[in-house]
């Protein structure tokens, strides 16, 4: 069993894997950091977000923009746990261990696992993910189990810096605080719900916009490959629809929450 990590923020940003440095990590960093500023630039610096405390803990979510997707996001969750009885006393939350989740698949089918293995993905949240996910390692998109920077992740960390969102008076007195931790987790998707979001918004895409799939091309051929239809979301899709099928025929009600009512 994998040793857990125990990372601030500020740690994580140096190496996601701790101590132990990621070969080629801060390569993949300041490639992160350009590209992220590029889709800023294309949503005027500006990306959605909540915040929620439950008094000890901090949570953010962040709906990142998908860098070929116009009009598509993904929720992306920071979790901020206290390392000691001081740093819940204290202003900020530099001194407070990071726990990670996103539903993109570039995400989800290479570091998800891996994540969990090493205490890094936020527990409330694993309910999130396919079960193939949880107990299969990703054997092709990264078969060592490394922990490494994963983009929509960085993404977030990123903005969570540009904008001082390691003070606490921001998840305090916010408007956009939330109430109830149930109603915070209940404005994640579901991981291979977005999956077939995404497909479907690129299939449409395909449709109207003739000059899409040149982009998108060149977007793949950009970030080395990364951006791909893959067969796991197909199969993901095909199973969804069959479990679908199948709750309805005993009765059980199917309901996906995209979004909530926020609370003041």
């Amino acid at each position: 069993m994998a040793a857990k990590l125990h990372l601030t923020l500020e740690e994580y940003g140096r190496s996601p894997a701790g101590k132990g440095n990621v070969m080629g990590s801060q390569l993949l960093a300041e490639n992160y950091k350009q590209r992220f500023e590029k889709v800023m630039l294309r949503v005027n610096g500006k990306i959605d977000h909540n915040f929620y405390t439950d008094g000890d803990n901090y949570f953010i979510l962040l709906r990142v923009p998908s860098e070929v997707v116009p009009n598509f996001t993904y929720e992306v969750v920071f979790k901020f746990i206290p390392k000691s009885g001081d740093a819940k006393h204290a202003k900020d939350l530099k001194n407070y261990e990071v726990r990670f989740f996103s539903n993109d698949p570039a995400f989800t089918f290479t570091y998800a696992h891996t994540y969990i293995e090493y205490g890094l993905l936020v527990e409330e949240l694993e309910n999130k993910l396919s079960t193939e996910v949880i107990k299969q390692k990703p054997k092709e998109r990264n078969p060592f189990g490394v922990v490494n920077f994963a983009k929509i992740l960085y993404f977030g960390f990123l903005y969570i810096k540009q904008h001082g969102y390691l003070e606490k008076h921001y998840y305090e007195a916010s408007n956009l605080k939330i109430n109830r931790k149930d109603d915070f987790l209940k404005l994640v998707t579901k991981s291979d719900v977005k999956a077939i979001e995404r497909e479907e918004a690129e299939s449409h895409l395909r449709k109207v916009d003739p000059m899409f799939k040149h982009r998108l091309e060149r977007k793949r051929n950009d970030s080395g490959g990364n951006i791909k239809q893959t067969k796991t979301t197909k199969a993901i899709k095909r199973t969804t629809t069959t479990q679908s099928k199948q709750k309805k025929s005993n009765n059980i009600r199917v309901t996906r929450t995209t979004k909530t009512t926020k609370r003041k």
